[in-house]
């Protein structure tokens, strides 16, 4: 089925995204305060045209943009963010959605390896989707069915979104450990120290 989706920001994943969709949906693209690809003058216009609205940003703007097109957005429609990352004020992306929509609209987020330059070349991707409303995967089954991105449902959107952030600090003391030639032990002993670290601070956080 095809649906309306609205692309916000049109860097790197912004094009992996339209690469992915446009073949089997509607897709209009906003970026840096223009719709660039679309019929519709405004971003509030087009949020009120689109069934999905899909944020390619980084956090920090997420809070500014979701308020802006919070009043305009349709009944039904489902806001989704790949980032991973924090705002100035120490939000995530599913916490800066909680905050603004308040119940009143549907949003989640999409993580994974989905790396723009593979999904562009037509290489798989996979991702988690956690979900404010679990009901609203039937969309995003749809939304990337025929695509290369490999969708599945996950849970504990908080604990998720802490993840995907922690896990670039134990990628870079990896990588020190790799150019050390510490060896495969100690890669070992760092798996095991790091995801127990991991479990007991985003537990601590409400994951």
């Amino acid at each position: 089925m095809k649906q309306r989706v609205l692309i916000l920001g049109y860097g790197e994943m912004g094009h992996a995204m339209e690469y992915l969709l446009d073949d089997h949906h509607d897709v209009h693209i906003w970026n840096m305060g223009v719709v660039v690809k679309g019929s519709h003058a405004t971003l509030e216009e087009a949020a009120g045209w689109a069934q999905v609205v899909l944020f390619c940003l980084p956090v920090n703007p997420h809070y500014e943009i979701a308020a802006r097109i919070a009043p305009h957005l349709s009944e039904g429609s489902l806001c989704l963010s790949i980032a991973k990352g924090l705002d100035e004020s120490g939000r995530t992306a599913a916490q800066v959605f909680d905050s603004v929509f308040d119940g009143r609209h549907h949003y989640g987020v999409i993580y994974g390896p989905m790396i723009s330059e593979e999904l562009r070349a037509g290489r798989h991707g996979f991702a988690d989707v956690v979900l404010s409303d679990a009901a609203d995967f039937e969309v995003m089954r749809n939304l990337f069915l025929g695509s290369t991105l490999v969708c599945q449902q996950a849970s504990d959107m908080h604990g998720r979104s802490w993840s995907v952030i922690l896990k670039n600090v134990y990628a870079i003391m990896f990588g020190v450990a790799d150019e050390l030639e510490l060896g495969r032990n100690m890669r070992g002993h760092q798996m095991v120290a790091a995801i127990a670290e991991l479990s007991g601070i985003v537990q601590s956080f409400g994951g």
